[in-house]
């Protein structure tokens, strides 16, 4: 996406994963791709209680999500084209069925008042492409994967969302405060203190936690959806 100033009284960004879509996107899409061998014992082996711990340390220590960034490297050598029609593929064959009605809903009455919609994601880059194709929304962000001159995937992020949406925003020169800010990721707090209204997707066992975050930030502008 081209950078462009978005004013805030025009702006709704609106988180994907957990929000939109009952769905870790980057993993369901991953999961549904990649038919390797070796990516099933991986996957297998990132859900131990073991590699959960190893990986909860080496973010704390790295800021980086371990079992993402391996699999991610499995995506070497794939053509960038290629990885936008599996994720359009992805999303009338998987993601349609994960939609979170009341969160289109929502969305769709801010498109309906003249609203810039903006998809303000850590999901990988071509996944939130073509989310953004298919809820047709024109601006977005996502994870940046780094390619070859011909297109082709090196397997590596080179531009990390995940908690850092708020430097995204910024890099996208998208104005602060933003009119209205949509998501279920705790991470994200630092967007919703410079958001004019917030809504929360949560279930009821999550509430009581974004409660206490929301007090310890002091912010009483937002709905829970």
């Amino acid at each position: 996406m081209n950078s462009v100033t978005i004013h805030s009284s025009d702006t709704v960004l609106i988180d994907i994963c957990g929000t939109v879509f009952d769905s870790n996107t980057t993993f369901d899409f991953l999961d549904e791709f990649l038919r390797q061998s070796s990516y099933a014992r991986f996957r297998r082996l990132s859900r131990t209680v073991i590699w959960r711990a190893i990986s909860k340390s080496f973010a704390l220590l790295r800021g980086t999500d371990l079992t993402r960034y391996i699999a991610v490297r499995y995506l070497r050598d794939i053509p960038r084209q290629q990885l936008v029609e599996a994720a359009d593929r992805f999303c009338e064959s998987v993601l349609r069925h994960k939609v979170k009605v009341r969160t289109i809903e929502t969305i769709e009455q801010y498109r309906r008042q003249g609203y810039r919609l903006v998809l303000a994601s850590a999901t990988l880059d071509f996944i939130a492409e073509a989310v953004a194709r298919w809820l047709s929304i024109d601006t977005f962000f996502g994870s940046e994967l780094s390619y070859t001159v011909g297109g082709n995937c090196r397997g590596l992020i080179v531009k990390d969302r995940l908690g850092h949406k708020l430097q995204a925003v910024k890099d996208y020169q998208i104005a602060l405060p933003v009119a209205v800010t949509i998501t279920d990721n705790l991470s994200d707090i630092d967007i919703l203190r410079m958001s004019d209204r917030v809504w929360i997707v949560a279930p009821e066992n999550m509430r009581r936690h974004w409660l206490s975050l929301l007090k310890k930030n002091r912010l009483t502008n937002f709905s829970f959806l």
